[in-house]
């Protein structure tokens, strides 16, 4: 394969990936961060509202964003060894 230099110093392979990582371009990164997202725009507007159940529903979502990503590492979504 031949590499090129970035601007970061790294080398890029012909594929344009960093040869140090793809940066959680996987399933189960890209999972488990849209449903945090989410669930912390769901806290958020439980404080700005003081609605206390609002608020411990999307905390409750990150958890289940955290789970979520893990099993689907687990699965094999996640990043190759």
């Amino acid at each position: 394969m031949s590499q090129t230099p970035s601007h970061e110093g790294h080398t890029r392979s012909e594929h344009g990936q960093n040869e140090h990582g793809h940066h959680g371009h996987t399933v189960a990164a890209w999972t488990l961060s849209i449903i945090v997202m989410v669930a912390s725009v769901v806290s958020s507007i439980g404080v700005i509202l003081a609605n206390e159940f609002v608020f411990w529903a999307g905390v409750v979502l990150i958890g289940v964003g955290l789970i979520a990503g893990k099993v689907l590492a687990s699965l094999g979504f996640g990043k190759k060894s």
